[in-house]
């Protein structure tokens, strides 16, 4: 009984199309741990982040305060994400020496004034939190 078996040419191009294949998988997998680059101002984002300047007044009448935050950089700033007593308010864009104003009840700890930028990725836009330039007020 003759036994066959296959052949050297077709075994080397069935490990040549598991290779390829193996290395395909691995290399999809550890791309998605790798962090979307966020880009503003021709620079990754994280750099633009210290650079943003913003100047923010209270007012009080009665129960009711008024935030009045002021873009005093170049940076065009996204928004704001305005946190008091773990209730969130939005303000619209700010252009450099633009002004914006929310009001406010109920405040007891403190406002957050937290600015976000938008910058530009390989598949669109994408907002980016810059924490490192919260602001607290006083109540």
């Amino acid at each position: 009984m003759k036994k066959r078996a296959i052949s050297p040419i077709v075994a080397t191009v069935l490990l040549i199309v598991v290779a390829i294949a193996l290395f395909l998988m691995i290399f999809f997998w550890l791309r998605g741990f790798q962090k979307e680059a966020i880009m503003k101002m021709g620079t990754a984002i994280e750099n633009v982040c210290p650079k943003i300047k913003f100047e923010v007044r209270k007012t009080t009448t009665g129960q009711q305060q008024t935030i009045t935050i002021i873009n005093a950089g170049d940076v065009t700033i996204q928004g704001f994400k305005i946190i008091v007593k773990e209730q969130r308010q939005e303000l619209r864009t700010l252009f450099p020496g633009e002004i914006g104003s929310v009001s406010i009840s109920n405040c007891e700890n403190g406002i957050k004034i937290v600015p976000v930028l938008r910058g530009k990725t390989s598949t669109g836009y994408k907002d980016h939190i810059c924490e490192e330039q919260t602001k607290i007020i006083p109540c």
